[in-house]
């Protein structure tokens, strides 16, 4: 875990000029990475919807509507439906190619998120980056940025950094509660004795 309150210059001392408000962690997640066509900015970031793993599965379907219908029969077409919209977004998931999404080291915060990738990007690139995260339920969001920084480590990988692009409090505040829910436990983790 890494503040993400300022910066290092090469030399290793501290930038404090430039301030950030938000604070970097790192995680392993599945995440996507590719290049969005297209205005960059005019891109709006979501929360991948009508994904029933919020919690929010037949919503306003549980109360019986009047005495024309047998409670078992309505808790059987509840369940139904359920199970129904569960299969529907898997079928989404797997059209997306988001079930096939590789598990990743990221450096992650509000603001953007860093990667290995074997693409080749440069900077300024618009792109997309699809993550699948985690706060009380888990949930994937697409977001949108361009890439700050490139750096090959390797003969056939490239670390990038993205920057996202501006985005309702909603979507910023989730990837916020993720980033908080894996800094404590990295603390949990930390402050467990070693056997």
């Amino acid at each position: 875990m890494q503040s993400d309150d300022s910066r290092n210059t090469q030399d290793g001392s501290l930038l404090t000029s430039e301030k950030r408000q938000h604070f970097r962690v790192e995680d392993v997640i599945p995440v996507i990475l590719k290049r969005a066509g297209g205005d960059c900015s005019s891109m709006k970031p979501s929360i991948l919807s009508g994904f029933h793993a919020t919690g929010e599965a037949s919503k306003g379907f549980e109360d019986i509507p009047d005495d024309s219908i047998h409670p078992k029969v309505w808790k059987m077409l509840v369940d139904i439906d359920t199970k129904l919209n569960l299969l529907l977004d898997q079928l989404y998931l797997d059209r997306e190619g988001m079930t096939t999404a590789d598990r990743q080291a990221v450096s992650l915060s509000a603001a953007g998120i860093r990667l290995k990738t074997p693409d080749r990007y440069e900077v300024g690139d618009c792109v997309e980056v699809r993550m699948h995260l985690a706060t009380q339920f888990s949930f994937w969001v697409i977001v949108y940025g361009r890439v700050a920084r490139v750096e090959r480590v390797s003969a056939n990988a490239f670390s990038v950094a993205v920057r996202f692009n501006e985005m309702d409090e909603e979507i910023r505040d989730k990837i916020y509660q993720h980033t908080l829910r894996r800094q404590r436990e990295i603390i949990r983790t930390r402050g467990l004795p070693q056997e």
